[in-house]
């Protein structure tokens, strides 16, 4: 599992989920290339009852909620001394989150709209899978 900040329990959840979804999408990929066969539909069809988008969403409004109440409560620590000024009393806000976090949070967003949000849009909208870069 990737290596994320334990400060979020539910971001460890994310992270663990999105490693499942990502095996399993990776297993799918390497049977229908054996077989011969390719396309998005067979990729959803074989990672349908897999994929938990609804649980991941749940765990990204989680997350968000640890990180609001982190702050409200005054028990953050992102504030810190601006670099090289001599005034300590100017700070800055660092991100709550650390670039793995940001990472298993791109991913999950990922997954949910490739197999989710994708594949219920009307035909002509948005752009294919096969075209998308990056």
């Amino acid at each position: 599992m990737s290596r994320v900040s334990r400060r979020y329990p539910s971001l460890v959840q994310l992270a663990a989920l999105v490693e499942e979804t990502m095996c399993a999408f990776k297993d799918i990929m390497k049977r229908l290339s054996k077989g011969g066969v390719s396309g998005d539909q067979q990729l959803l069809e074989g990672l349908s009852g897999q994929l938990r988008a609804l649980d991941m969403l749940t765990l990204l409004e989680a997350v968000q909620a640890e990180i609001n109440q982190e702050s409200a409560q005054g028990n953050s620590d992102r504030r810190v001394p601006m670099p090289e000024s001599n005034d300590s009393s100017q700070t800055i806000e660092l991100d709550a989150l650390g670039l793995r976090d940001r990472q298993v949070v791109g991913q999950a967003l990922d997954i949910v709209v490739l197999f989710e949000v994708l594949p219920r849009l009307f035909p002509g909208v948005g752009v294919p899978v096969a075209q998308r870069s990056g």
